[in-house]
């Protein structure tokens, strides 16, 4: 489809074979990296491969709701676990549509870390507990500025130590709902390692940044899909190309519906408390752009 739109408009002059780059947020980060993974599968003779995949506080798996950022419990707090169970009862034309199908399906999703639960082998494969502790904990908050304290893990969070150490309730499996998460291209975090090592060969992007947001409920499985990239990244040197920064103070869906930035207007220069966080948010989204510029597209030109 591409190279038919490049065929029909020559005047945009686009450098596809070297600075294509994908990305997008939410559920679109999910179908970024859905994407990626469809073009390092891929066996056709000649495959354009990106060079970078952008995903903003992306959907990466329906397998799990025992994610330590879906558990905290503030009044900022976006994309819960209560949440994330209705959207994928909905994407996944599930049918749990009442309050106790939901509550059935949402026991059912909590108890994937268990030993006994038919997907638990999906579990394992992003588990926090293995992966959190090695991202730079400043990642959690997005204060990078921070040095010479002690910043805790979101492990230490005490609502997910609770729902992890806490009684569970039974639950009944969902055959279809298992499908569902067994899906690489629904809940990529989970794909095997087969399939993280191709996305980092030469099928895959050159760059992966992953955007989250402090008080997003997908923030943590982000930095997981940063660190199982790293991880299946052989060479200790090429790792770096793999990184992840996160927006202090921000909820899920800043970055389209809330800045003057992303919407094209003028930056407010007013004392309200609105205009102030408008222009904060418009310095997160200078300082994302740069990460693409700087880390990204000057290290491809360095390469060439």
């Amino acid at each position: 489809m591409l190279e038919r739109k490049l065929l029909t408009f020559p005047e945009l002059q686009l450098d596809v074979e070297n600075k294509l780059m994908i990305a997008g947020d939410s559920a679109g980060g999910n179908l970024t990296a859905a994407c990626i993974i469809k073009l390092a599968k891929d066996d056709a003779e000649h495959i354009v491969r990106p060079l970078a995949a952008l995903l903003i506080y992306p959907v990466l798996q329906s397998v799990t709701n025992m994610m330590p950022s879906m558990r905290y419990d503030t009044p900022m707090a976006s994309s819960t676990a209560t949440s994330m169970i209705d959207l994928t009862n909905k994407y996944g034309n599930l049918g749990c549509d009442g309050k106790r199908e939901q509550k059935k399906l949402f026991a059912d999703t909590e108890n994937t870390d268990q030993d006994g639960h038919p997907m638990n082998h999906l579990f394992k494969r992003m588990d926090p507990e293995k992966y959190l502790p090695r991202v730079d904990p400043r990642l959690f908050s997005g204060h990078m500025d921070q040095k010479d304290v002690y910043i805790p893990s979101s492990l230490e969070d005490e609502n997910y130590i609770k729902a992890k150490r806490g009684k569970r309730d039974k639950y009944n499996e969902h055959p279809q709902l298992y499908t569902y998460m067994a899906n690489e291209l629904v809940s990529p975090l989970s794909a095997s390692d087969e399939t993280f090592r191709l996305l980092v060969g030469e099928k895959g992007p050159k760059f992966v940044y992953v955007m989250g947001s402090q008080y997003c409920g997908l923030r943590d499985e982000g930095l997981i899909y940063i660190e199982r990239l790293k991880e299946n990244e052989e060479d200790e040197d090429k790792r770096g190309r793999f990184f992840a920064s996160t927006a202090a103070r921000t909820i899920h869906g800043w970055i389209n519906g809330s800045t003057s930035y992303g919407n094209g207007e003028p930056e407010p220069t007013g004392s309200d408390k609105m205009s102030m966080a408008r222009r904060e948010w418009d310095a997160l989204c200078r300082e994302w752009v740069n990460r693409v510029k700087f880390d990204i597209l000057a290290k491809a030109d360095d390469d060439c």
